[in-house]
């Protein structure tokens, strides 16, 4: 930072972040692997069934209190970066042949390319789109009682991770209804994320079982007549 506002800013977000439980920056970590994981594999889906979808994208979260939370002000300052910092290390998955004209407004223009990822940090030209604007255009922390949406996402929520914690009768039966409603790149590979923050941590043999019949029944975001794939790095 080389002005006394901006690191104003960077110390006061510094606190906010320092104010947050563990459970709240671990949320933080997973909430922005998510978000980015949603744009990656939403574009592929809606890029092939309704391409014109993608023209905006809006985003409503199921908020903490009736007023803003220093984790939710922490969030709208640090996902837009980390979602954009996370598409240069994973590139987004694009595929030849298939429609994303109408995300054409959120590309790099040579106006608003980042060349400093080139001129100071030595990273190569790469062509992307711009995931904080993505994110920053339309975000709201409505009244979960007033979003549908928001309802029915939690109760997904709750039931993975009921299944995952095996606590249904017959957690396979589930794991097999719920991997329907999950979707996968290719046409192999696991449907859900785990996120690890310990290289000494494994996945148990039953919960390995159960994300292993969730991956078998989900469906894959290619539809049958293929698409030839590319890679996209959005920088930031």
């Amino acid at each position: 930072m080389k002005y006394a506002g901006g690191k104003d800013g960077l110390a006061l977000l510094a606190e906010q972040i320092e104010r947050l439980s563990p459970q709240l920056y671990v949320q933080l970590f997973c909430q922005s692997i998510l978000l980015y994981n949603v744009i990656s594999q939403a574009t592929t889906y809606f890029a092939q069934r309704h391409p014109q979808t993608l023209s905006s994208f809006r985003w409503r979260i199921d908020p903490k209190g009736k007023t803003r939370t220093s984790y939710e002000q922490a969030f709208l300052k640090l996902a837009p970066a980390l979602i954009q910092a996370r598409s240069i290390r994973y590139p987004m998955t694009l595929y030849r042949g298939l429609d994303y004209s109408h995300m054409k407004r959120f590309e790099f223009t040579e106006e608003t390319y980042p060349d400093h990822l080139h001129t100071e940090h030595g990273l190569p030209y790469m062509e992307g789109h711009d995931l904080g604007r993505m994110l920053r255009e339309s975000i709201d922390f409505p009244d979960s009682k007033s979003s549908d949406g928001i309802q029915i996402a939690d109760l997904l929520a709750r039931c993975l991770k009921r299944t995952l914690q095996a606590k249904f009768d017959n957690p396979k039966a589930i794991a097999n209804s719920i991997g329907k409603l999950t979707a996968r790149q290719g046409t192999a590979g696991a449907s859900v994320d785990l996120v690890n923050f310990s290289a000494s941590q494994f996945v148990s043999p039953a919960t390995a079982s159960v994300l292993a019949t969730m991956a078998e029944s989900s469906r894959s975001l290619i539809q049958p007549r293929g698409a030839q794939r590319r890679l996209s790095r959005n920088t930031s």
